[in-house]
This record gives structure tokens, C-alpha cells and sequence, in this order.
């Protein structure tokens, strides 16, 4: 099972995806985020192992550490087609997310890890997934169900955590302290 390096929404917008994913679920036919356990998130980067866990956990602490806890602009919703597509709450790219994203991508060279292609620096799309493995068919329906919702403007990130799924299961989670 694979695993995640995740930041975590908090606040009302946390909130705001928890009710999404139950008002997206009957577009969706799907309830797949609600009955896996999903935090809501934004995944930075994703991997078939940790190597050394205890090790890792330790420099994500580190890195938590050093974030300050920050609101992060929403650009709206957006999809991954495919034939298990994706839709999404975007978030604008930014210094924060490029640095974190970036020092998260140095921890796991440092471990020889390696990252999912979607998820390497050139094709990371910061997002919160709204719905996912539902049927192809149901894309447009499920994007405009999303793009109806009045979503807020920014969102607050409150952790870095590392989960692995299915169903997600929480393996560390630390607060984002920003002393430094």
C-alpha cells in the first residue's frame, strides 16, 4: 500500500471538504473519500515505502517545525481525466507550497525514495481531491456538482502528516509550529 506525505487543512475549510465530499458523493455514485478515512489534504508527495520511519518522521518534524501555520488561496475547482478521473479544489501555487514541496522531495532523496511521477516537481498541481474513483462517464456531472459549491477564498494548512492507503490509515502527524 502506498503512502503519503500530506498537509493538512484545518479550520472551517477542513470543514467545507468534509461536507463536499458528502454532498459530491450521489454525482459521484461514489463515497470512496468518506468510507476510506480521508483527511482533507494536500498531498505533496507519494511513495511505495518509508525506508526508515522513525528517521523520516523525524525530519518531517523538523520541517513542521519551520512552517508556519498559513492560509493558502483557493483557484478554483479542476479535474484529472482519465478512466479513474479526479476532481479537485485547486489551491495557487506559491513560495510556501514550492519550498515545501521542494524540502519534502530533498527528505526522500535523502531515504532513496522515490515519488510518484504526478506528484514530481514539473507536474505537481497543488489540490485537495474532492472526488475520485468514480466512473468516467460521471466527470462532467461530478465537476459541475463541485463548481456549484460556494467555496471559500483561502484555506488554512495546519500539519504535515504521513498516511498510508487505502483505506488511510495515520502514520504521523505533526503541527506546523513556524518558529524558524
Amino acid at each position: 500500500m502506498p503512502f503519503s506525505v500530506e498537509l493538512f487543512l484545518g479550520g472551517p475549510g477542513s470543514q467545507e471538504v468534509l461536507a463536499a465530499w458528502k454532498e459530491l458523493a450521489p454525482a459521484a455514485d461514489s463515497d470512496y473519500m468518506i468510507d476510506h478515512g480521508v483527511y482533507p489534504h494536500i498531498a505533496l508527495a507519494v511513495m511505495d515505502d518509508v525506508g526508515d520511519a522513525d528517521a523520516m518522521f523525524g525530519r518531517l518534524k523538523e520541517l513542521a517545525g519551520r512552517i508556519e501555520p498559513a492560509s493558502l488561496d483557493c483557484c478554483g475547482v479542476g479535474s484529472f481525466p482519465s478512466d479513474s478521473p479526479v476532481v479537485y479544489l485547486g489551491f495557487q501555487q506559491n513560495k510556501l507550497l514550492s519550498d515545501v514541496h521542494c524540502e519534502v522531495m530533498e527528505i526522500l532523496d535523502s531515504f532513496a525514495l522515490a515519488n510518484y511521477e504526478y506528484y514530481q516537481p514539473a507536474r505537481w498541481v497543488p489540490h485537495c481531491t474532492l472526488a475520485m474513483e468514480f466512473p468516467a462517464g460521471r466527470l462532467p456531472e461530478v465537476a459541475q456538482a463541485a463548481e456549484a459549491i460556494e467555496w471559500s477564498s483561502s484555506f488554512a494548512i495546519e500539519s504535515i502528516a504521513m498516511v498510508e492507503y487505502p483505506p488511510t490509515k495515520l502514520i504521523f502527524n505533526s503541527p506546523l509550529e513556524g518558529d524558524g
